[in-house]
């Protein structure tokens, strides 16, 4: 594929795979594909729905043109997370937020 290259890891992404594999999740980590494809493939373990594709963002980070393209193409099966909690409810698990 012409213009591909690996984008950096962003440092939350080790933490939300470890939370999404303690939850029971397959978790495939594709942030080496390149080009804009999303950094995690998810599925809950045993179950027969659709993969999650999870783009994982540092607090502020923004979506680059690569990654748009990718969220247009997947629609409903692609989602940002920026901590364990959202990657966790995108997968369709209740959390309870830690309060103050």
């Amino acid at each position: 594929m012409r213009g591909t290259r690996a984008h950096k890891v962003d440092g939350n992404q080790r933490i939300i795979v470890e939370a999404l594999k303690r939850a029971g999740c397959e978790v495939f980590v594709t942030s080496a594909f390149g080009d804009g494809y999303p950094d995690i493939t998810a599925r809950r373990r045993g179950s027969t729905d659709l993969p999650r594709f999870i783009e994982v963002k540092a607090a502020k980070g923004k979506l680059t043109a690569a990654e748009s393209r990718w969220c247009a193409m997947l629609g409903p099966l692609y989602s940002i997370a920026r901590t364990p909690a959202e990657a966790l409810r995108q997968m369709g698990f209740d959390v309870l937020e830690k309060q103050p």
